[in-house]
């Protein structure tokens, strides 16, 4: 994992000094953090979609226990009800 991100690292550098031979050396960082900004906004749409999918916002098996619990409240049943 440390590997993967020290090649990231280095690839960013790569294609900011590479740009740079090009273009003013300031515009090159703003493209490149600019790409990253694209993607890592993409991932997070993407996982957010995935997260969503992956399980209802509301527990169903806790919301009926819940309402089951809040009518044993208001109408007790059992041999402890007078």
């Amino acid at each position: 994992m440390v590997a993967a991100l020290m090649m990231l690292g280095s690839a960013t550098a790569l294609a900011i000094v590479s740009l740079a031979l090009v273009v003013p050396a300031w515009l090159p960082a703003l493209i490149v953090t600019g790409v990253w900004a694209l993607i890592t906004a993409a991932m997070l749409l993407i996982a957010r979609q995935r997260a969503r999918q992956a399980m209802p916002p509301v527990p169903e098996k806790t919301a009926q226990t819940l309402k089951k619990d809040a009518r044993w409240v208001r109408k007790p049943t059992g041999s402890n009800s007078k």
